[in-house]
């Protein structure tokens, strides 16, 4: 049996903040989202739906898997990180952990947690073949850095931009003879890196990270779904920080996105074309 865990997060959209409120925020030194509906992270929602569509064509050809989701609680949002937990439950993951504990805007000990978490779960089932999924970069801080820490600290494999990952079915053609191992040990993976789009056999156990996939969203689940999971049981976690934090977060400035724009008058493109070029050269952005 494969083991896939899936890390998320439920944040605020930041786009629905004002810029008068990020103003006052970066006087006071810190913004208050508590008002706001929390939801889970856009690239974290694909993560999930990419993980029940890897469920779903591993029972196709033969491979049975372990869909785990863990998140990591805190008191502003407990209660909507619950709800969410529900209904990944009704979705069929089988096993569904809150962790409670961590700091908002810091990557270290976000990624400290989730390797204990891992490791804990790793110990208890003695599974050797791991899949880890968490989304590229969280809509708080978007540091993008928490998915390279967590594999580090587990001493594991990490690929970014990743967009699609399949089971690789035993009678494929080729697929034993080229690896000469158990195709449960690896599976198909699809990821963007500099503008190309890979596809590789990638080792177990891996961290996959999550980046932009279209038509990634998380499928909603049936009421009788949702009837049957209504017994399931959301294990809650209890994690100690390390005592050494690397970076603490202190506050955050407001930078401007205010634009200018202008309605360029010309009798023809070309004239508009050389006005604007003109310009750009008077302010030194392009070479006159």
């Amino acid at each position: 049996m494969m083991k896939v865990t899936c890390c998320f997060k439920m944040g605020h959209d930041p786009d629905k903040v004002s810029q008068e409120e990020w103003r006052q925020a970066a006087e006071d030194g810190f913004v208050d989202l508590r008002y706001m509906k929390s939801r889970i992270d856009p690239q974290d929602e694909s993560g999930l739906e990419l993980a029940l569509r890897f469920r779903d064509g591993c029972a196709e050809i033969g491979i049975d898997t372990q869909l785990e989701a863990v998140s990591a609680g805190d008191r502003d949002n407990e209660i909507q990180i619950r709800n969410q937990l529900q209904t990944l439950a009704a979705l069929g993951f089988d096993r569904i952990s809150l962790v409670k504990g961590g700091r908002s805007f810091s990557p270290q000990e976000a990624a400290e947690f989730l390797a204990k978490y891992v490791r804990d779960i790793h110990q208890e089932s003695k599974q050797k073949n791991q899949l880890i999924i968490c989304g590229s970069r969280s809509s708080e801080g978007g540091s993008r850095s928490v998915p390279l820490i967590l594999a580090e600290l587990l001493r594991i494999r990490c690929i970014t931009g990743v967009t699609e990952f399949t089971g690789i079915s035993d009678d494929a053609a080729g697929t034993v003879d080229a690896f000469g191992t158990d195709p449960v040990d690896k599976i198909a993976v699809k990821y963007r890196r500099d503008g190309l789009l890979i596809q590789e056999r990638v080792s177990l156990p891996v961290l996959l990270a999550v980046g932009d996939v279209q038509k990634s969203f998380l499928r909603v689940p049936t009421l009788k779904q949702r009837m049957a999971s209504a017994s399931a049981v959301i294990e809650e976690v209890e994690l100690e920080a390390d005592a050494d934090e690397p970076a603490e977060f202190t506050g955050f400035s407001f930078e401007s996105q205010d634009r200018e724009g202008r309605l360029v008058e010309a009798g023809s493109a070309e004239e508009a074309a050389r006005i604007i070029y003109r310009e750009l050269a008077e302010k030194g952005l392009v070479n006159g």
